[in-house]
């Protein structure tokens, strides 16, 4: 095939093209990855002008510039308005983004097959009349929606709350956090154990402990506070709050950190004191970083404000 290109371009004197040498679409991929798709479809619709077909440019460049509109709007107005936790939500966002991207693949590729002619025989008629494989683009178009609504739909599942549930209490929580065995790491009055599903670098116990009678969360927190610096002497208190309410009971909220005089191994702590009843509730946030008291917070926050007594709850 090689050798007869060769001798047709000896015999055949190649037609130039009328708008210039087409470009390899390749190219024109690679500037879509760091540019928004009105770049990408100013590429393609020029480079339809040099593969002999300038009535394709301006519907090209119209999906580009309608595209670049549609998805401005749909992220700074449509996010408030759609909740993207949910597979409608989620499906819409996909669509926006996937039609436009399919599109502009569909397009490369079928520019790409027109290129290869050019490259074999340069000659701009022969890419003139070349036959563009438009059921593969709309196969390519169909395909790419497909996938991309497949892999948002998955990510809504995984990442879909994970609900605790007991005689005591409910919790729901994001997909960030992951549900431990609590029989692996405290023995007495333990109900829940949570993690951060990435790295474990900060937990959240919840523990009941029985009350002789109903307190305080002032008293409740002084019952149980010295009992832990007995244990552990180097625990360092850094806040002390008394306004915190969950599930409208009033809380004792503290924040300390185990000191080492080397500096090394420290824990951090933020810890709530919940009387409700003759139980008592102990939720204890703990961390090796010091964001525990700043960025991680709001994580935890999320997590004591989805929780929820029940009500009449007593000691087992």
């Amino acid at each position: 095939m090689e050798a007869y290109n060769e001798m047709l371009k000896q015999v055949k004197k190649p037609t130039p093209p009328k708008y210039g040498t087409p470009w390899n679409p390749s190219y024109i991929s690679i500037i879509s990855i760091f540019l928004p798709f009105l770049a990408t479809s100013i590429g393609l619709a020029l480079n339809w002008r040099r593969l002999g077909k300038p009535q394709w440019a301006l519907p090209t460049l119209l999906v580009g510039i309608v595209g670049t509109i549609v998805l401005v709007v749909v992220f700074v107005f449509g996010i408030p308005y759609f909740d993207l936790s949910s597979h409608l939500g989620a499906s819409v966002f996909a669509i926006v983004f996937s039609v436009p991207v399919s599109f502009f693949i569909a397009m490369i590729y079928v520019q790409s097959s027109a290129y290869k002619v050019w490259q074999q025989s340069y000659d701009a008629e022969e890419v003139y009349a070349y036959q563009y494989e438009w059921k593969k683009a709309a196969l390519i178009v169909v395909l790419g929606v497909l996938v991309v609504l497949g892999v948002t739909n998955w990510q809504v599942i995984q990442s879909a709350p994970k609900e605790f549930k007991n005689s005591q209490f409910n919790v729901r929580v994001k997909h960030t956090w992951e549900i431990l065995d609590k029989e692996q790491y405290c023995t007495y009055g333990c109900e829940l154990l949570l993690a951060d599903a990435k790295f474990h670098y900060t937990t959240i116990l919840f523990e009941k402990l029985p009350l002789q009678e109903p307190m305080s969360a002032y008293q409740f927190h002084d019952a149980v506070w010295p009992q832990l610096l007995e244990q552990t002497p180097n625990l360092e208190l850094v806040n002390f709050t008394d306004d915190q309410v969950v599930d409208g009971q009033k809380t004792i909220y503290i924040e300390y950190y185990e000191k080492h005089n080397d500096g090394k191994n420290q824990a951090y702590y933020g810890q709530y004191y919940i009387p409700i009843g003759d139980v008592g509730i102990v939720i204890t946030a703990r961390s090796e970083n010091p964001g525990i008291f700043r960025e991680v917070r709001r994580q935890i926050d999320e997590v004591i404000n989805s929780v929820q007594f029940n009500v009449g709850i007593v000691a087992a």
